[in-house]
């Protein structure tokens, strides 16, 4: 790994290392709570302080690079030229109010649309994972094999709970062609599970890009892969996605039983 690669990885960790306990740090406090577009879609001052800490950390080291943070306190993004970083601060900001729990910090850097690094912090897990470019995906520093090509049959499918809610045939007949279906709430961890083995594969319609960007890098370190729900690429600049994670034999099953929904 090139010395700036390993310094720049180093810093992110720490970075994820101190935002995750500014996190737990915030339990013993009252939140500070807002509505964006409809009571279920939430935001804390805790969400906005998390990312205003990275926007700093960046801005300080590196003042060209360029921010899409979910809050909306970065840049305004209409290229993926340079280098971009894509931050969810608290991925699953319901269950981190509602739960305590079943939430992650979620950060990538691309470079001319290219992913580099990306990162999945499970806080309360205290579990980091992190995807290198060519140098394979960690979790808490020890690396991670290879996942397996598996069908939806062979395992556990994640599906967004509102995906569930407006289940189309096509997304009941996926369903029941699993061995079974759960629904945490928060990408970061949907994804975790499948980079784990403890699922076969995640599907959405309703993820931003910073739901995903991290999640992308670390896939594709395991020999897995994300893809929009016709098959094609995911465009990091479009604002919201469906996309199916899993392994290139999964993600053909799945697109060719929705093939009519998109």
């Amino acid at each position: 790994m090139p010395m700036d690669t390993l310094k720049l990885h180093l810093e992110i960790v720490d970075w994820m290392m101190t935002a995750g306990q500014m996190i737990r740090d915030s339990f013993t406090t009252p939140l500070t709570i807002t509505e964006k577009s409809g009571y279920r879609d939430l935001v804390t001052d805790v969400d906005q302080g998390i990312e205003r800490f990275f926007i700093e950390q960046i801005r300080r080291n590196y003042p060209e690079h360029k921010i899409l943070g979910e809050e909306g306190q970065g840049d305004r993004i209409v290229s993926l030229e340079g280098y971009v970083w894509i931050i969810d601060p608290i991925d699953g900001t319901m269950n981190f109010i509602q739960e305590q729990g079943h939430f992650g910090i979620m950060i990538a850097l691309y470079k001319d649309g290219v992913g580099l690094l990306g990162y999945i912090y499970d806080v309360m897990n205290d579990r980091l994972y992190a995807g290198i470019k060519d140098k394979g995906a960690y979790c808490n520093g020890r690396r991670l094999s290879v996942l397996p090509e598996k069908s939806l049959s062979q395992g556990l499918l994640h599906i967004n709970g509102n995906t569930l809610l407006r289940a189309t045939p096509a997304i009941k007949a996926i369903a029941k062609k699993s061995l079974g279906t759960r629904s945490i709430g928060a990408a970061s961890i949907e994804a975790i599970s499948v980079f784990t083995g403890r699922a076969v594969g995640y599907i959405t319609y309703h993820a931003a890009s910073w739901d995903i960007a991290a999640s992308m890098i670390i896939a594709k370190e395991l020999g897995i892969g994300a893809s929009k729900l016709d098959g094609h690429d995911i465009d990091l600049l479009d604002s919201k996605h469906k996309i199916v994670l899993g392994s290139e034999r999964l993600r053909k099953e799945v697109i060719e039983h929705l093939a009519e929904d998109v």
